[in-house]
């Protein structure tokens, strides 16, 4: 197993907790809201952060553990080498997909936090009561689940090619 399937394996365990921090977060914003009449202004914010970065990297892992969705009545008809074939040709085509979303995602990323207004950096923010630079945030998270997600693909390309 190579560096990047347990780098993946390990990130992808970590970071499923945020959907559970998440749920959190959001149960006890409806307590403050409805019951103690006390809304936040940072809950939102936080649970669309922390969830995307968990969905963003939840990718690499699924991909890692064979967990995806697959089509399977065709595949599991096929000689096993007729398998490598077809996996081979999804993962380059995967290769080509997670290199675009690498480079439109860098690109993002780095408009929203490489940002200055009068020589002070300003990265990108919510623009809501609490202004928070979350989007600047979530962009850099999703660029790096992104290259992760490429990091994968390369890794279970040399597998397939390493493995009859």
């Amino acid at each position: 197993m190579l560096f990047v399937d347990r780098f993946t394996q390990v990130t992808g365990k970590t970071i499923s907790k945020l959907f559970l921090v998440g749920l959190l977060i959001s149960c006890l914003e409806v307590a403050l809201r409805y019951v103690f009449d006390a809304p936040t202004v940072w809950s939102y914010d936080v649970t669309i952060a922390m969830c995307a970065v968990a969905y963003v990297f939840a990718g690499s892992y699924c991909l890692q553990e064979g967990s995806h969705i697959r089509i399977t009545s065709i595949y599991g008809l096929l000689p096993p080498g007729g398998q490598k074939f077809i996996d081979l040709i999804s993962l380059t085509l995967g290769l080509i997909y997670a290199g675009a979303l690498v480079k439109a995602f860098g690109d993002k990323a780095f408009t929203a936090i490489y940002r200055f207004q009068d020589g002070i950096w300003a990265p990108e923010t919510s623009g809501n009561t609490w202004d928070a630079p979350t989007p600047a945030i979530i962009s850099g998270f999703v660029f790096l689940g992104c290259v992760l997600f490429l990091a994968q693909i390369i890794s279970l390309i040399v597998s397939r090619i390493r493995n009859p």
